[in-house]
């Protein structure tokens, strides 16, 4: 059956479909030397390109937080405002990070390489936290 159809085109007449020598005379497509992009055309991909970088620098950012309404939290009996540092009473008074949110039960902080983490209630050091580093 291959070798039918391979018979065929070989056979086939120059201007036929299936003519070895018409494959053969195919070229690839190629750019024209010189092309020129209209001036419409510049300034949408120039546009474009903006708003490439823009998301660019959006997407490198490190969140902002924006003080609410309601700014200081209660955390084992001290007040905390956002940023405010936390400390460890049980390990020296180490430096746990900058205080950002509570949601019921899990304070959200930012360590010293503004990674954002959290303590649940259930961590041991929950409630060893302190605004106070002595």
């Amino acid at each position: 059956m291959i070798s039918n159809a391979l018979k065929e085109t070989f056979h086939a007449g120059d201007d036929e479909i299936n003519s070895v020598l018409q494959l053969l005379s195919i070229k690839p497509a190629s750019y024209p030397e010189s092309f020129e992009l209209s001036k419409e055309s510049n300034l949408v991909l120039n546009a474009l390109e903006g708003i490439s970088n823009r998301l660019l620098k959006i997407e490198g950012e490190k969140p902002i937080f924006y003080k609410t309404e309601k700014s200081t939290f209660r955390i084992n009996g001290e007040d905390f405002e956002l940023g405010q540092e936390m400390y460890d009473s049980g390990s020296n008074f180490n430096t746990i990070g900058k205080f950002i949110w509570v949601d019921g039960s899990i304070i959200y902080y930012s360590d010293n390489e503004n990674t954002i983490k959290s303590i649940n209630e259930e961590n041991d050091i929950y409630s060893r936290i302190t605004s106070l580093p002595f």
